[in-house]
Formats: structure tokens, sequence, C-alpha cells
């Protein structure tokens, strides 16, 4: 406005020409729709052409569900109308007065220029009806909407942008480091989550973040709130840039705000109480919390309330340990309050402040501190171990659930040896019936080792499996009860793989595993010293009595056996190397060592006269036939095999 057009007081002005607020609210809803940047620029995309919402996800590098977000609000105040062709909708700037003047508003504002009426471009779509303005505005090909010179209108792509410069997954769009170069979009797909491959950009290392995690970043960030990714995801990209496996996100939005954001989105509130909403983007769940400040731990288990915070340093500051009390942005790369770094590439795991205080509040938190050092092979830190040994009484008020999944990570981590052999008390809590094992000894000359340095040593010699891993850790357990002398005073214990099969049945039922689990490990147990030699027929027989997997297993479980004795042992190991080829051979063959691989069956039987269980029992005998090598796996051989068996028993 002139200065001739400005009043020189307000008083000056007719009350009668002061616009209601009735009369703007139209105005403030439009300006409202519009404070998205994403939003704007769709909003300017499809003032030039029409296109459907995947074409538009495409040209914007948004998710679908995104995308639609943006529509559906620019749709409802009516600055976009649609049609429908076959299954797609296709969308264009309303042709009225509103929409243009908001057109050529964001176009003078920004300095845009719109693409000129001499430079025509191929439309995907061309809109059924376009409106000319003063500037000609025509048809442009979404694929390809670029000014005069191709390039996109002060987009993210445009080097001469002069706006500051967002990083988001990792892809730098100009600025130091990256000479203004926009990187290929992933081949992955907006469907599939992506590899956390570090990126450098300048002093600072980029994260590759799924598709998903972008529009959630973006669409926060766009309403105003602060967000950033956290957790385990940003833990295993720092320490050796793992793919991420869940994404949790945290920001100082609200639970009901975070919910007005995503109101697009199919919205999980199970963990509202605590301030979580889970988003569903593209079939990815992202957790989405608010910054919070946990109160008192009644339980020792669950915080009896949280209070919301502005702040992410106190967010990060209620977390467990340092190493998960990271965070990280885009255009900042990692966030480290409390020293996490260090402690990862130092191998250390340390609460965040008071460990006491920490295990008070949580005390699945020790198990939890037991198997990051197991899992990833890391020592907890001198005053964290104190405080795990001080506090261990509180595992038992710890759900069997928690504590069986817990132990099962720890027991198949690289490091379970050395977790086993120094926090042993803490394992007593949880299972006391590992207690008579400890420092007891074997005085046997095959056994250099009490029975649970043994122990150790066979869990750490046993691939990670989680069935032969809890094998391991119980096949011995059944010792100490079954000790005896002879004369001489050698040690021995008959019957204790037997014992200790009951006792793991009874342990494996009270940390609440199913039955199958149950019977499987306890199987294992079972037969864990059964003699095993190096022949055809009897591997035939393994594999009969025990199934493929348990054959591999057994054999696997006697030589970690072997290799925690002493050295008298050692030959041994040379009969389960050989054993583990002939298995193999014999897959390769297809050999028969089932009853229903057996080329007869019980039709058969009964054609040949056989009734009821002597069905079975002839079956059985053939089976046995071919296990023995004394009849081949022959429809017509087995038969006659049959044949004679009947008359032998008339």
């Amino acid at each position: 406005m002139s200065d001739c057009q400005r009043p020189n007081r307000p008083e000056s002005l007719p009350p009668e020409h002061i616009p209601r607020v009735e009369e703007l609210q139209t105005v403030s809803v439009l300006f409202k729709q519009l404070s998205d940047a994403s939003r704007l620029r769709i909003f300017w995309l499809l003032c030039h052409c029409e296109a459907c919402g995947t074409e538009l996800a495409g040209i914007v590098e948004m998710t679908p569900q995104a995308v639609a977000h943006h529509l559906r609000l620019l749709r409802s105040s009516h600055l976009l109308v649609s049609r429908r062709e076959g299954k797609e909708v296709y969308y264009r700037a309303a042709d009225t007065a509103q929409a243009q003047a908001l057109h050529h508003m964001i176009e003078q504002v920004v300095e845009i220029s719109c693409p000129r009426a001499g430079r025509r471009y191929r439309a995907v779509r061309p809109a059924e009806k376009t409106y000319k303005g003063e500037d000609d505005c025509g048809s442009v090909d979404p694929g390809n909407a670029a000014g005069p010179q191709g390039e996109f209108p002060r987009g993210e792509n445009d080097p001469k942008d002069r706006r500051p410069r967002r990083i988001f997954g990792g892809e730098h769009c100009g600025g130091a480091g990256s000479g203004g170069a926009v990187p290929k979009r992933s081949e992955q797909g907006l469907g599939g989550t992506q590899q956390a491959v570090p990126r450098r950009i300048g002093d600072v290392w980029m994260m590759k973040l799924a598709p998903q995690v972008n529009t959630a970043l973006e669409l926060l960030e766009a309403a105003g709130y602060e967000a950033y990714l956290v957790g385990g995801a940003v833990r295993d990209f720092v320490r050796d840039s793992s793919p991420a496996k869940d994404w949790d996100i945290a920001t100082n939005a609200l639970p009901e705000q975070v919910k007005a954001v995503f109101a697009g989105f199919r919205l999980i509130e199970t963990g509202l109480k605590h301030g979580t909403v889970t988003v569903v983007i593209d079939h990815i769940q992202l957790e989405i919390t608010t910054y919070r400040v946990d109160g008192g731990y009644t339980d020792h288990r669950h915080p009896d309330a949280v209070s919301f915070t502005r702040s992410l340093k106190e967010d990060l500051e209620r977390r467990d340990f340092t190493m998960n009390a990271l965070a990280y942005h885009p255009a900042a790369g990692v966030v480290d309050l409390v020293g996490g770094r260090a402690d990862i590439e130092a191998g250390l795991v340390r609460c965040v402040g008071d460990p006491d205080r920490r295990f008070r509040e949580d005390g699945l938190r020790m198990l939890r501190a037991l198997r990051f050092a197991s899992v990833y092979g890391m020592t907890i830190e001198p005053g964290t171990a104190a405080a795990v040994h001080r506090n261990r009484a509180l595992l038992e008020r710890i759900a069997a659930e928690r504590v069986q999944a817990e132990l099962t990570k720890l027991l198949c981590g690289r490091g379970a040896a050395a977790v086993l052999r120094s926090f042993a008390d803490v394992l007593e809590v949880l299972i006391p019936e590992l207690v008579p094992m400890f420092g007891f000894d074997q005085r046997n000359p095959h056994h250099d080792r009490d029975v649970w340095e043994h122990t150790i040593a066979v869990v750490e010699h046993t691939p990670p499996e989680p069935v032969l891993r809890w094998a391991a850790l119980f096949h011995d357990m059944g010792k100490p009860s079954c000790f005896s002398l002879t004369e001489d005073g050698v040690g021995h214990f008959f019957g204790h793989a037997e014992q200790g099969a009951v006792m793991t049945e009874r342990i494996l039922n009270s940390l609440r595993f199913d039955r199958d689990g149950r019977e499987r490990i306890a199987r294992r147990v079972r037969y864990h010293d059964m003699p095993l030699t190096a022949d055809r027929k009897r591997s035939k027989r393994l594999l009969s009595k025990h199934g493929v997997e348990a054959a591999r297993q057994l054999i696997g479980l006697h030589r970690a056996d072997t290799l925690g004795q002493s050295a008298v042992c050692k030959p041994r190991l040379a009969v389960f190397d050989t054993m583990d080829a002939i298995v193999e051979e014999i897959l390769r063959e297809e050999a028969c060592f089932s009853l229903k691989d057996l080329a007869v069956n019980g039709t058969d039987m009964l054609d040949l006269g056989f009734r009821g269980r002597e069905i079975g029992a002839v079956l059985q005998k053939c089976l046995d036939a071919v296990l023995d090598e004394r009849a081949a796996n022959d429809r017509e051989e087995l038969l006659s095999f049959a044949r004679a068996e009947r008359t032998a028993a008339k």
C-alpha cells in the first residue's frame, strides 16, 4: 500500500470499513491449510497440471499416504477439484478467484517464475480446463514440472534457492559438501524399509532413513513441532551402521496434537497412556512418543505416572543406558547429551545417571544390561555392574515372559560366556536350580573344570541357536544330584541326563515356554551324552529317531560338550566331523529314514492281509530293514519283504 493510500491514524479509518472476524475466517482457514511447505508445493504443481496421487508422490518424493493427506486438506478448503478416471483420481487447482489469487501470491512472494506461455510442456494428464491469468499458465508435465531453464520452481532441487537447506534421509540438497547435487531416489521403493547406510555431509554422518520416517518428521515439523529419531535405530547406526529394525520418534507434540497431524493415517493408540501414538505409513509402524519425564515406579517396572515436557534433554535423561539415549535429526546428525557415543566406542554399557535409581525404577533394565553386553560383546561399566549385583533381588518381580525373552537373547549373544561367568549371582535369582553347579568339582579325568565352568564353555562352543543354547545351559544340571564316587575316587554321574531333562522341563514351564519349546530343549538335554558313532547305519538311526534338525543339533551339542572337556577327549571331535558329512550325504541321496519316506504304506499292508496293529509293526520292520540296508527302499522289494514276514508269522 502506498503512502497516499495508508491512513495517517487508525481513527481516520471508518469502523464500517474494518472487516469483521467472521469475514476473515475463510482467509484464516486457507492460510492455515497452506502453512505447510510440502502442501504449498503440491498446490503450486496442481495449478499447472493435473495429476493423480501416485504421480505426485513420485514427483515430490513423498509417500502416497502423505500426499493423500495433503490432498484431502487442500480439497476440504475448496482449493482443488478432482475427477475419477478408472481407478485413479486426478486433481487440479480449482478454477476460483481464491485459488488463482493464492497461486499468484505464492509466486510473487517467493519469486517463482510461472511456466511461460511460449514454452509448452507435455502434460501427463492435461487438465480439462486450465485458467489463464496474467502469466498465461498452461499445462506442465508433472513428471518434468520445470521452469524455462528446466528447473523445478524454487523447490528442494533448485540450486538457486536461497532458503535454509534441509537434509532428510541423508540426501543433501545443496550446501557444503554436496556440490548441490541431488542423489538419485532409492530403488527400493516407498513400501520397503531402508538400510541405515552412513553418509558424511561436512562433519556430520548422515543416516539413511526409510521414506516413511522422512514423511513423519516432515509432517511434524511442518506443523511447528520438534521431532527426532530415537531408540535402537540410532544406537545401532552409531555402533556399526546396522539397519534399523524399529523406528521410534520423539517429539514435543502432545499425543492429541500428534493424532491431529496424522489424521489421514491409520493410528494405533494402545500406548496413549504413556504418550505414544503408533502411526502406520505404508504398512510401516512408527512409534511417536511425546517428550516425557517419568514419575515414581512403585512396582519397579512401570512408571506410576508420566508428565510431558518440551525438553528433549529431559526426555533423554530418563532413559536406561547412555547408548540408548541418543537422538538423531537429519539436519543435525546424532544428538548426544549423555556421552552415549563415547561409551559405544569404548564398548561400555553404562546407565544414564544413578544406576541404582535406574534399576529401582525398572528391574528389567538389569537383564537388558546383561543382554546388551552379551549381544554386542560389550563390558558393563563397573558402577553399573555393581548396581546390578546390589539390586538383583528386584528381578523376582519381573514377569516370566520378559525374563525368558531377555535370557534367550543373552544366551545367543557372542559375549554370553563372559556374562554367565561374571553375573552368576544374577542368574541364581532367576534359575536357582543352577546354584549347585557353581564350583562343583567333577573329580573325573575327562573334566578339568567344575560343572559351571564346563557349562559356560559348552554354551560358548554351541551354535547361537536358542534351542541349542538353552540345552547347553541345562545339559549338566542334573550332575550334582547324581554324583557318586568309585573306590578309586573317580566321580561319576549316572542318570544325570534324564534328571537334567526333568529339571529342564520344570524350569522352562516356569519361564512360560510353549510346549514345543520345552519338549525340544528337554529332548536335547536327555540325549546329550548318548553314544555317537561315525557309521552310516547308526547315522540313519539317529535321523530316524530324532529327525533332521534334532540330529544335527545333537551332533553340535556333543561337539560343544567335548570342546568343554579336558584334552584327553579331543580326539572324539573327528567322529562328529565325520558324522556331519555322513548325515549330509544321506540327505543328498534323499535316503529313507522315516515311515513317511517308505515306498510302501498302510494300504499296501492291508492288501497283503495285515490288520490292526500288525500294519504298524510290519511297516516298522520294513523301515528297520531299509535303515540297516538289508533291503532297498523299493516298493516291490518291500512288498516281498512284508510277504515273507507274514509267512514267518504264520
